[in-house]
């Protein structure tokens, strides 16, 4: 009797660990999609924004480049993560 419990305690504990790796994967898994959304939108934001107020660009234009770049830069970190095994 008390392999039999012991034995569906190891099973447990292994699904856990499996189902816990699996919401890491997918944590992580979002994480990469709202830092490339955030990039997307920083981008077009840009873009929009030197079509309609060139001039606007000249006066916010290093505050604006500078958050892309560090934008950018955090997508391709996050790109780096490894996922989980």
């Amino acid at each position: 009797m008390a392999k039999m419990v012991n034995s569906a305690w190891v099973r447990l504990k292994s699904h856990e660990r499996k189902l816990e790796k699996a919401r890491t994967v997918e944590r992580v898994g979002r994480f990469r999609l709202n830092l490339a959304t955030l990039g997307a939108v920083v981008g077009l934001a840009l873009a929009g924004l030197s079509v309609l107020q060139p001039t606007l660009l000249g006066t916010l234009g290093t505050f604006l480049s500078i958050l892309a770049q560090v934008v950018t830069l955090a997508v391709q970190l996050a790109s780096l993560i490894p996922l989980p095994t």
